[in-house]
Parts: C-alpha cells; sequence; structure tokens
C-alpha cells in the first residue's frame, strides 16, 4: 500500500465509547462522491453496554434517545442558530444499515476545538448562545413571544428534564457521601486534601436536596439547549462562523443550563487552569449575559438565567463519589480513553470546580430568595 493508500483510510476519532449509541466515529475521504473528507457517525439502538448507566433509549424524551441526533439534523434544527453565527455541521447523506443503524455522513468542520480555543473564542461561542436562547426562550407564564419558538416547541423527540434523568442514572448513590472512610483513600487524600471534607459533606447535602434543583430547572425559563455543551463540542471555524457538533441531547432545558455546563467541563477536562476558574467564568458568564441582553431580555429574566446555571450544579452530584470509588483506578484518565495526568493530579485539578459547584448552590439559595418577589411562581 502506498502512502496515497494509505491517505484515504478512514482516521478513527475520539469520542465516548462508553456511550452505546455511538458505535464509532471517524474521518473518512471521498464520501459523499466529490467531498474531500467527511465525518462519518454510526449510531445504533443496539451498542454494546459497556457502563450500565450508559443506555440508549427508545422512548422520545429520553435523555439518551438513540436516533435525535439523526432526527436533530435531518429536521434542521441545527441550523436554527445560524442568524447569530452559530450551527451545527452539514448533513450530508444517511446512510441506513441492514441492523438497523445508521451512518450519519457529517461536514469535516476545520477549526478551533477542545484545548486550543482561545478565552476570545469561549466568550463569543458563548455569547452566540445567549443570542439563540433568548430568541427561544419560553416564560412560564406564556406570555413571551420568542421568535422561533414554533419551530421547535413542539417537536416529540426533543429530550425534557434531561439533568434529572441524566443525573439520576449515574452509579453509587448518596451512599459514598455518608461513608468516611472512603475519602481517606491515599489518591482522595492526596488529590482533594482537606477540601475532601467539604465536598463530601457539601455533595452528600446537594444528593439529599437534589429534587428541589431539579424541580427549579423544569420550572426555570426553558430554551432550545445542546446540554452537551463543553469545548470539544465546539469548533471555531476561520470564516468567522461556530460549529456545535453531537447534538443527541437537544432539547428543553433551563436558560442559563448550557454555560453551566460549559464553564465547570472546562476545567474538569483540563481545558482551563483551575487558578483561573474566577476569571473565566467571569468571561463566560459575562458573554452569555451580554447575548441574553442584546436580545432584550431584561434584568430580572437575566437573573433567572444566572439562578439557572447556578442550579446546573445539581448535574454533577455523582462526580466527585464516582471519582472516590475508583481511587484505584489504573490506565487512562483522560475523555475517549486518552492517556491523562495522573489519578491524584486529575483530584487536585478537579477539587477547586468541585468547590466552586458548591457556592454556585449556596448562590442559587440566595437568589430565590431574592426573586421570589419577582417572580412568585418560583418554588
Amino acid at each position: 500500500m502506498n502512502g496515497d493508500e494509505r491517505a484515504m483510510d478512514p482516521q478513527p476519532l475520539v469520542f465516548n465509547r462508553n456511550n452505546p449509541v455511538t458505535v464509532s466515529v471517524e474521518r473518512v475521504y471521498g464520501r459523499p462522491h466529490g467531498v474531500r473528507s467527511a465525518v462519518a457517525k454510526t449510531i445504533s439502538p443496539n451498542g454494546r453496554v459497556i457502563v450500565p448507566h450508559w443506555t440508549a433509549g427508545t422512548e422520545n424524551r429520553h435523555w439518551n434517545l438513540w436516533n435525535r441526533e439523526l432526527l436533530a439534523y435531518s429536521s434542521g434544527l441545527t441550523d436554527s442558530f445560524l442568524e447569530v453565527g452559530l450551527r451545527g455541521p452539514r448533513l450530508l447523506e444517511t446512510v441506513e444499515q441492514p441492523d438497523g443503524s445508521f451512518e450519519l455522513l457529517l461536514e469535516d468542520v476545520a477549526g478551533r476545538t477542545g484545548g486550543e480555543l482561545t478565552i476570545q473564542d469561549h466568550q463569543r461561542i458563548n455569547r452566540r448562545l445567549g443570542q439563540a436562547q433568548a430568541i427561544t426562550m419560553v416564560m412560564p407564564d406564556n406570555e413571551s413571544e420568542p421568535g422561533d419558538q414554533a419551530a421547535w416547541t413542539s417537536l416529540p423527540w426533543l429530550s425534557k428534564n434531561w439533568i434529572r434523568q441524566y443525573a439520576s442514572t449515574r452509579l453509587n448513590g448518596p451512599t459514598v457521601y455518608s461513608e468516611e472512610s472512603l475519602w481517606e483513600h491515599p489518591v482522595v487524600v492526596e488529590g482533594f486534601g482537606t477540601d475532601r471534607h467539604v465536598i463530601r459533606q457539601g455533595f452528600g447535602g446537594l444528593y439529599a436536596s437534589a429534587n428541589k434543583w431539579f424541580n427549579l430547572l423544569e420550572v426555570l425559563p426553558q430554551t432550545l439547549c445542546h446540554l452537551d455543551f463543553w469545548p470539544n463540542n465546539a469548533i471555531a471555524v476561520s470564516d468567522g462562523t461556530d460549529v456545535l457538533i453531537d447534538w443527541a441531547f437537544i432539547g428543553w432545558g433551563a436558560v442559563g443550563e448550557d454555560p453551566g455546563n460549559w464553564i465547570p467541563d472546562s476545567v474538569f477536562d483540563h481545558f482551563v487552569e483551575p487558578e483561573d476558574i474566577d476569571t473565566f467564568e467571569s468571561a463566560v458568564w459575562g458573554a452569555y449575559r451580554m447575548g441574553l441582553e442584546s436580545h432584550g431580555l431584561d434584568r430580572g429574566t437575566v437573573e433567572l438565567a444566572r439562578l439557572g446555571m447556578c442550579a446546573s450544579a445539581v448535574k454533577y452530584i455523582w462526580l466527585p463519589g464516582m471519582m472516590v470509588m475508583n481511587a484505584d483506578h489504573v490506565g487512562p484518565t483522560a475523555y475517549g480513553s486518552q492517556e491523562g495526568y495522573p489519578l491524584h493530579v486529575v483530584f487536585a485539578r478537579r477539587a477547586p470546580m468541585l468547590v466552586r459547584l458548591l457556592e454556585w448552590i449556596e448562590e442559587a439559595e440566595r437568589s430565590l430568595v431574592e426573586l421570589r418577589s419577582d417572580f412568585p411562581w418560583l418554588p
């Protein structure tokens, strides 16, 4: 095989192998005809389950509906943010397989992603998201008239109550937070240090009050959310647009919910240094807020978005517990089974963001008290 032929071989790309919905993701060449390269993503309702809490759904509102991404692309919904410069990759072709799976051939988008994103990229992407979500936002009293509301609210396959479903399926449950001895594992002690006491007690309490925060997120103003919004799913393109990939979770979510995922995941996956959390959060939230305000959202509604962002910390009730339960792990520690930092270093780098999430919940508690006079429907 010569060099030219080797260059035409499919190139495997990094993806979450724990999710059985995704069978493979590859860069392919010459498919469909006339396209130099495309991304071939194969999705299936019958993928092999590796981790029990990752299961493929078949019900429309399931958090991990197996064909939701196909529906999102084929409906054109992934282009609904195009007017603000935010879109999904183009769907070039779909190929149904004999086993009932589908291969999605998607535009191969070139640009900066993940750790390559600059702080300006983070801000622009979140500002554009704020603009888009202000347009599609629906107030609880249904008095608002978002410009594109009818284009999405009636779609039956959009996820709903996503954070509740996702966080409730994670392993271990609250017992890990009550068993203090587990938190004396050498890796936990070295990594979390004295913060382990704050994290154990704080997340134990958050676990116990989780329904309160799930309920709040579900009554706050709803908008069209990506729900897997983090730097590896964003591409800053040279033409000035920003492309979001992996739309498998798209659906109803609280305004503020998406940046509430972007900020923690940027730290948890080491795109942002722990000592820069304050500056990074301020930059991302400030940009998202600017996007909301540019479409006329008033101060009170923007404060509801901040409340939604802070309350979305409940998504992570399982994370420190899972880390502690896996403190004996040996092997890759980075996303997609890639090599990463030593395990105790992962703990140390995540600890400040875990503490920040507890601070978000404290802020949300204060905000609820302050906002109820203007929004009596708040729980």
